[in-house]
């Protein structure tokens, strides 16, 4: 059974956020969109990842490990985009 980068990318964004809204903000992405990318990984897995409240979305156990392969893909990315600005105000 293969995971999408993506799906991963989205579950890690919304155990970091806190909430499906505020992850699809920082995605660039559509709450429902977000929403279903996640339901589809969840029918993958055959377990809940998320716990959906009012207040927020907590992960489950397992929701927890899978956030951290999906940070995983993430980080490389955001060190990039971090030098890439570094070098750009050094440049000025």
């Amino acid at each position: 059974m293969r995971y999408s980068v993506r799906q991963l990318v989205h579950l890690a964004a919304v155990v970091d956020a806190g909430s499906l809204s505020l992850a699809a903000d920082r995605l660039g992405v559509t709450q429902p969109a977000l929403s279903k990318s996640l339901t589809q990984l969840e029918q993958r897995v055959g377990a809940p990842l998320l716990r959906r409240s009012k207040a927020g979305s907590a992960p489950t156990a397992l929701g927890r490990m899978l956030a951290v392969q999906g940070e995983t893909i993430i980080s490389p990315v955001r060190r990039a985009e971090m030098q890439v600005n570094d070098w750009n105000r050094a440049s000025i």
